[in-house]
């Protein structure tokens, strides 16, 4: 896991680093979140978690007329502000550390997750 540079991702992600196959943490706030999205997307990012500045999650949203979809971006998810803060000591560590994500939808989620089967 990766700490955006800038963490706030609303500019381009510092080229100084290498995003490329990591989950990269994000802070929110200050631009769309699929602008954060798409500039860890950009640097090769498998993986966004937002941090949110509160302790609640939210539906992440686009802006109407936005030229791209989420779907043609690396997956993302919003975590409450004390799980960012410890995914930000883990993502810091110096001494390196190791974090298995796991996600998991409520079942009263389903109606507002699209389906989507790339076999078909």
């Amino acid at each position: 896991m990766k700490v955006a540079e800038p963490y706030n991702a609303c500019s381009p992600l510092s080229e100084d680093d290498t995003y490329a196959g990591h989950a990269v943490l994000i802070r929110r706030g200050d631009c769309f979140f699929t602008d954060k999205v798409a500039a860890a997307h950009d640097r090769g990012a498998a993986f966004v978690i937002i941090v949110n500045t509160a302790e609640t999650t939210l539906q992440m949203g686009a802006p109407d007329g936005l030229s791209y979809a989420y779907s043609d971006l690396s997956p993302s998810v919003i975590v409450k502000a004390s799980t960012g803060r410890l995914l930000y000591a883990i993502a810091t560590d110096s001494e390196g550390g190791y974090l298995s994500i796991g996600l998991h939808a409520p079942e009263a989620m389903d109606d507002l997750l699209p389906y989507r089967d790339d076999d078909a």
